[in-house]
């Protein structure tokens, strides 16, 4: 059985992102019902590459502001997930396309992982 941060981390985002409810479906019927944040994440992190290809500014801002409130949510490890799930599952030009659309707290993780600080 999953923690149960990981499966708060999982309904945080489905509530800021409930057009990402279908990839979850998926992704639990794939995995076995095994669903962690991190496979989520780097699902989403897959998205975004396309959104940045298809110039999708309002479905970036919508997944960057799903980031967001999981990042700004305490007691769910949103740094290690966000950081080690959804960033470095992102390539550095991607990254770089994504900048202008994160959060503060986003942004800081990213900053963080960046620097080498955990």
């Amino acid at each position: 059985m999953r923690p149960p941060n990981d499966l708060r981390a999982v309904a945080i985002l489905l509530d800021a992102l409930p057009e990402l409810r279908p990839v979850v479906r998926s992704l639990a019927a794939e995995l076995d019902d095994d669903l962690t944040a991190e496979s989520v994440l780097a699902e989403l992190a897959q998205l975004v590459g396309l959104l940045l290809d298809a110039r999708d500014e309002e479905r970036l801002e919508a997944v960057c502001a799903a980031l967001e409130a999981l990042a700004t949510t305490p007691d769910v490890g949103a740094e290690e997930l966000i950081g080690y799930g959804f960033f470095l599952a992102l390539d550095g030009d991607v990254i770089e396309g994504l900048d202008a659309y994160l959060g503060p707290a986003s942004a800081r993780i990213l900053a963080a992982l960046e620097a080498g600080e955990w």
